[in-house]
């Protein structure tokens, strides 16, 4: 699954179609995520900020939150509560919609 994620992705990146193309990085970002592949999801973030000028929103905000949560990265937890801490005090909460 996680490959044709990534193999869905670098179509629509060929294709440059623009909500195809976002709708892809997401998927991306989620099997990212879910994999606890920080790595992975930091790259996917670049790529969409820095490649595509596409707008990182809170879903993939909470992707990247997810998967360093997830990873065997040596204080992950931590670093994922510093990076929240730190969109919050700029104004961006990525959990505001998913809290109760």
């Amino acid at each position: 699954q996680i490959r044709k994620a990534y193999q869905a992705l670098e179509a629509s990146v060929a294709e440059e179609n623009g909500p195809r193309l976002a709708a892809s990085f997401q998927t991306a970002l989620r099997y990212a995520a879910a994999a606890g592949d920080f790595a992975k999801a930091r790259e996917l973030v670049q790529r969409m900020k820095d490649e595509h000028g596409l707008a990182v929103g809170q879903a993939a905000t909470l992707a990247v939150l997810e998967a360093l949560e997830a990873s065997s990265e040596e204080r992950g937890l931590s670093r994922a509560w510093l990076l929240l801490d730190e969109l919050r005090k700029k104004g961006t909460d990525p959990l505001a919609q998913v809290q109760e």
